[in-house]
């Protein structure tokens, strides 16, 4: 690799700032042919998902993953959009798994796991439960 993703993804979200939708396909497509000729181009998953993150962070936009037993409300999307204190892009996952509560993950990076399945989980292999004589 002659190039990091870092330095990938920097270059690419600098020469796609403020260019028409057929600059973009233009850059991108150039773009894919330069990582061809580089020898790059099996890293392109990782190069893009540097990309996401690198233009996110530079409109101040974070990435919320959250995982629930049901669908998150509006207000409590907004909560979560009030504290981390910037515009959020969610991904909502439903998964009957986590019984109840929530699990968010911020940017790929921050994890709160505030689920039932977690604090069982934990309350179990504590061996905290006493049998009773």
């Amino acid at each position: 690799m002659r190039y990091s993703i870092k330095q990938y993804a920097a270059t690419v979200v600098s020469a796609l700032t403020d260019k028409s939708d057929k600059d973009e396909h233009k850059i991108i497509t150039n773009f894919f042919n330069f990582l061809r000729r580089n020898g790059d181009f099996v890293k392109r998953r990782e190069i893009f998902k540097e990309i996401d993150r690198v233009s996110r962070e530079s409109k101040g936009v974070r990435k919320v993953v959250i995982e629930a037993a049901a669908p998150i409300s509006q207000e409590t999307k907004k909560e979560i959009e009030k504290n981390l204190g910037a515009k959020a892009i969610f991904q909502e996952n439903i998964n009957p798994d986590v019984l109840g509560g929530i699990k968010i993950l911020i940017d790929d990076e921050y994890l709160v796991d505030a689920t039932v399945k977690r604090q069982l989980d934990k309350l179990f292999s504590k061996n905290t439960l006493t049998t009773i004589n």
